[in-house]
């Protein structure tokens, strides 16, 4: 069991705060191909053989970088800010530095006043994260098996669609492509589900053809605690 920090969008951080998001998935770094002496069924990763898909499933939750039991600690684009900026703005979030008390964070999600200059997700320290995960279970699979239901639970629902369509249509402009090709690359996926809201949030947060490629990833399931770690105390 271990405490660390992961790095989401913004729109998984609304759905974290609305309560809509208890599943995510990450890209397993060492990806089960078809062994290329025993041939299929038989996979292998640069550490482990399996006879089939299904011990794959086993298995792989071994050298997944998450474990049931661990304690994540959410990044997300923000700003330090003096203690007495925004403080008393209506709907700021602000959280005090425990260690200097005239220095505070405020969160990019949901701020609509003139903008400090944000700061990266990945360079949040640990005092300023407000949400905390608590995992629950983890395992594997590839991309493409996620159900309805696990797509909600990833955050995904009808209600999403414009966003994700809007998402998706600055994804295109970006890269220089045709408008509508974030669907084209999603084909065979029901354009009125959540798993098509899922698809096509992951190819604009992963790139063209981050669908297609159908990765192995973890599935890692959570509960939601609106708070910084340090308020869960010490593990027993």
């Amino acid at each position: 069991m271990t405490d660390r920090p992961i790095i989401f969008s913004a729109p998984m951080v609304r759905a974290l705060l609305d309560g809509r998001k208890t599943q995510t998935r990450r890209v397993l770094r060492d990806q089960p191909v078809a062994h290329p002496s025993l041939g299929l069924p038989w996979l292998a990763t640069k550490r482990i053989t399996f006879r089939d898909e299904g011990e794959a499933r086993r298995l792989l939750p071994e050298i997944a970088p998450y474990a049931s039991g661990d304690r994540l600690w959410v990044r997300e684009a923000h700003a330090i800010v003096p203690e007495t900026a925004f403080r008393h703005s209506d709907g700021v979030v602000q959280t005090i530095n425990p260690t200097d008390r005239y220095m505070a964070c405020i969160y990019r999600e949901g701020f609509d006043r003139c903008a400090p200059k944000w700061r990266p997700s990945i360079h949040m320290p640990r005092w300023a994260s407000r949400i905390t995960l608590l995992v629950d279970a983890v395992r594997v699979e590839p991309l493409q098996d996620i159900s309805e239901d696990d797509a909600r639970a990833e955050g995904c629902g009808d209600s999403d669609k414009f966003a994700y369509l809007s998402a998706c249509k600055q994804f295109e402009q970006h890269h220089g492509l045709k408008h509508g090709e974030t669907a084209t690359r999603v084909s065979g996926v029901d354009p009125y589900s959540a798993r098509w809201s899922f698809a096509n949030l992951w190819f604009s947060l992963h790139g063209p053809d981050a669908w297609t490629a159908n990765p192995w990833v973890a599935v890692i399931t959570f509960s939601v605690v609106l708070g910084n770690i340090g308020s869960l105390g010490d593990r027993p």
